[in-house]
Formats: C-alpha cells, sequence, structure tokens
C-alpha cells in the first residue's frame, strides 16, 4: 500500500503543479513571442518555481545574495542534486538569467516549449559537434550581456554526494571573461530522491559564494578554474552539512 507521503504527492503535488505549469507555461510563451527579451518570461518563471515551491511545502534558506548583483552578467555554476534545483533557483536568485539545458528537454510539453521560447541554451551533449555549437552559441548570449545557470556535474545526484565537475561551461568563462559565481544547494535531494516519486517536504539551504574571477585561467588550465569552483561548493556543501 502506497505511503501517506506518496498518496500525497500523487493527489495532490503532482495535480497542482501540473495546472501551475501548463498555466504559466503558456503565459510565458505569450510572452515570449511580443517581447524577445525573454525578461517577461523569466519573471513568469520565477512565479511558476515559487508557486511549485509552496504547493511542495518546500522552504528555502539563502545565504550570500550580497554576492549577486543585477549590474554584472554571471556564469552560475551550481551543484545539482534534485529536480527541485532549478525552481529554487528560478525563484531565490535575486537576477535574471538563462539555462543550458538538455535539448530533448524541448519535447516536454509547457516547460520545454517555455525553455525553447524564452531564450534558454539548448546543449545536444551526445553530438560533441552540436555541444560545441551550442557552447559557441551560449558566449555569444554570454557576450550581449546574459548571466546563465549551468549545472556542471552533468546530471542529478543519487545520494547528495557531488560527481566530479565537466569543463564546458567554465571554457564559457574564460572565453568571455565571465565572472563564475558558486551556488551550494544543500538537502534538496532529501525532498524528491531520483528514481521515487515521492515529495518529501523541508527546508532547502542555498549558498551564494563571492564571485571567482576567470581572467587568471586559459584553455589550456580551464580544469584548475572547474576543480576550484568545485573545492568550493564542495566545502560549502560539507560545512552545511556538518551544521545540519
Amino acid at each position: 500500500m502506497p505511503s501517506l507521503a506518496k498518496l500525497r504527492t500523487l493527489l495532490l503535488f503532482i495535480p497542482a503543479v501540473t495546472v501551475n505549469t501548463v498555466l504559466c507555461g503558456a503565459t510565458s510563451m505569450a510572452l515570449a513571442v511580443v517581447f524577445r527579451s525573454g525578461e517577461p518570461s523569466h519573471r513568469v518563471a520565477s512565479f511558476w518555481a515559487w508557486l511549485v515551491l509552496k504547493i511542495c511545502r518546500v522552504q528555502v534558506e539563502l545565504h550570500g545574495a550580497e554576492n549577486l548583483t543585477g549590474s554584472e552578467r554571471y556564469i552560475i555554476a551550481s551543484n545539482h542534486q534534485s529536480l527541485f534545483d532549478t525552481a529554487i533557483l528560478f525563484a531565490y536568485l535575486p537576477v535574471s538569467f538563462r539555462i543550458l539545458y538538455k535539448k530533448s528537454l524541448n519535447r516536454i510539453p509547457f516547460l520545454g516549449w517555455h525553455l525553447f521560447l524564452s531564450g534558454h541554451i539548448p546543449v545536444e551533449r551526445e553530438n560533441p559537434g552540436k555541444a560545441r555549437e551550442s557552447l559557441r552559441y551560449a558566449a555569444e548570449r554570454i557576450l550581449n550581456g546574459v548571466s546563465v545557470v549551468v549545472f556542471p556535474e552533468g546530471t542529478r545526484s543519487f545520494d547528495g554526494v557531488m560527481r566530479n565537475f565537466k569543463k564546458g561551461s567554465f571554457v564559457l568563462a574564460v572565453r568571455t571573461r565571465t565572472p563564475v559565481v558558486p551556488i551550494t544547494i544543500a538537502d534538496s535531494h532529501l525532498v524528491m530522491k531520483r528514481g521515487e516519486v515521492t515529495v518529501s517536504p523541508r527546508t532547502v539551504r542555498v549558498y551564494v559564494s563571492p564571485c571567482v574571477d576567470p581572467s587568471d585561467y586559459s584553455e589550456e588550465t580551464v580544469t584548475e578554474l572547474a576543480s576550484h569552483v568545485q573545492g568550493i561548493i564542495r566545502d560549502r556543501l560539507r560545512a552545511s552539512q556538518a551544521h545540519a
């Protein structure tokens, strides 16, 4: 027999989130057709994300927001623990941004359509040539003043343990001389564990660390930049877990 938490997820959380996604997705797509900047769509996405977290009773503690301002462009690099991570960043980061996402998400109604139409950046990882083309396009967007969010692990963690960072997003930082902002998300994997369909309401902590200047690195030493940013996030994650 399903647990009470699973029944609540299936009968309450998923239907409510689906309705929210359809309504906000349709609104976002309509705005994206009229406003090509994508800014109105970003505000809709922020509201959608905030409402998803409210529906699922996920509370967020944000620390270090002063390390982000609306006056600069950033590459925001975050660890990736849960399906909820994207919603958490949309709802709580105080800057407008676009995300690098798997191109296959374009096939998901409303969510994928919103991502495509509102200027987020699809990446086709299975094809190296197209992946490099995606990075060139992302570099152009960044040089035009757009901040981007990346998950350098490439996939969600099963257990909250951070995997090694891939270097692609850090190549972007070096090529565009864009500050990298390390973001640490702690305990979101406990909200919905990968492979399960049960939401467990709880508090998630998000830490925004000071920017890392990529100007001291080159494409030949980009793995050192990736390791440095990963180390910042790993240390913050360990400190958060130690004080939980």
